[in-house]
C-alpha cells in the first residue's frame, strides 16, 4: 500500500480535477462515457460500492478515519482500486467538509443518455429545469430515490448533478438512480408522449391540485427554477399542470419540498 505526502502527486491532482468537474470523460463499452466523481466520507463510498459503482482511487488517512469502518471499506474495494494512504494535511487539501471522516475517492458513474433512461421497463422520473441550488437538487435526488422513482433528468442551465455539494446533499442516493444531463428536453418529452408517459408540471396558478392526478401510470414530474418555475416551452407540453395548495399569503414552497410532496403522493397512490 503506497503513501502520498505531496500535493503535487498526479493522483491528488486528478482528484482535485474531479472535484472541480474538470476531469475528462473516459470511454466505456464504446457506448457510454464515465463521469468521474470526487466523493468523500464513508456513507457515500459505501453506497457506491453497494450499488456496484467502481472506485478508481481511494485515499485514506489513518490518523483521522475510524478504525473499524476503514478496515471494512478497505476490505470491500475491488483489487483494481488504487488505495493510497495520505497525510492529515493532504486530507484537508482535498476534502470540503469541516470535519472530514478520513476517506475520499474517485467513483465512476455512467454518463446516461435519455435513450438509456427511456429503456427502463417502468418509468418514474423527475425532470429538473434550470434549478440553481445544489442543495435543492441533492434533496430532490434523495427524495426521488426514497419515493421509488428511477431517474432524474437535468435540463441545460441546471446545476451540475455531480457537483460535490449535490452529491453530499443526495446522501448517496444518486447511486440508486439514473442521473441524466439532457441537452434536448423538448425532444425527450416528445418521446415520452409516444410511450404514453404522463407529464406533470408544477405551477403556482394551476386549477388542478397535485392529488387529483392519477399517478398509477408511468410519470414524469417536472420541477422548475426556484424563481421562475418550469419554462413555458416545457410546461406547455405537460398533460397535467398542478399546484400544491398552501396558506394564503405564503409566496411558494421550496422547489425540493414541492417535488417531494408530489413524489410521495405518487408513492401513496401506488402503494394503495
Amino acid at each position: 500500500m503506497k503513501k502520498i505526502t505531496s500535493h503535487r502527486n498526479p493522483l491528488i491532482k486528478d482528484y482535485l480535477k474531479c472535484l472541480q468537474g474538470k476531469a475528462s470523460l473516459s470511454e466505456h463499452n464504446n457506448r457510454l462515457a464515465n463521469n468521474r466523481l470526487a466523493v468523500e466520507g464513508f456513507n457515500l463510498l459505501e453506497e457506491a460500492l453497494a450499488k456496484k459503482f467502481p472506485i478508481e482511487t481511494l485515499f485514506f488517512c489513518p490518523e483521522v478515519a475510524s478504525e473499524e469502518p476503514l478496515r471494512a471499506l478497505l476490505d470491500a474495494v475491488n483489487p483494481e482500486t488504487e488505495v493510497m494512504q495520505i497525510t492529515p494535511s493532504l486530507l484537508k487539501r482535498i476534502t470540503l467538509t469541516e470535519n472530514p471522516q478520513g476517506v475520499a475517492g474517485v467513483v465512476v458513474y455512467p454518463e446516461y443518455s435519455w435513450h438509456d433512461i427511456l429503456s427502463a421497463t417502468s418509468f418514474y422520473g423527475v425532470l429538473v429545469d434550470r434549478l440553481q441550488d445544489p442543495g435543492n437538487l441533492g434533496t430532490i435526488i434523495r427524495t426521488a430515490a426514497a419515493a421509488g422513482f428511477t431517474a432524474v433528468i437535468c435540463t441545460p442551465g441546471t446545476v451540475n448533478p455531480f457537483n460535490p455539494k449535490v452529491i453530499r446533499s443526495s446522501a448517496g442516493s444518486l447511486f440508486h438512480l439514473k442521473i441524466c444531463k439532457n441537452k434536448e428536453p423538448a425532444t425527450f418529452l416528445s418521446e415520452l408522449k409516444k410511450k404514453r408517459v404522463a407529464i406533470v408540471s408544477t405551477e403556482i396558478d394551476s386549477d388542478q391540485a397535485y392529488y387529483q392526478v392519477n399517478y398509477k401510470q408511468p410519470i414524469l414530474l417536472m420541477v422548475g427554477n426556484e424563481r421562475e418555475g418550469v419554462s413555458q416551452s416545457l410546461a406547455s407540453m405537460a398533460d397535467h399542470r398542478i399546484r400544491i395548495p398552501i396558506e394564503e399569503g405564503v409566496d411558494s414552497l421550496n422547489a425540493a419540498v414541492a417535488a417531494g410532496v408530489v413524489m410521495f403522493e405518487a408513492r401513496r397512490q401506488n402503494q394503495n
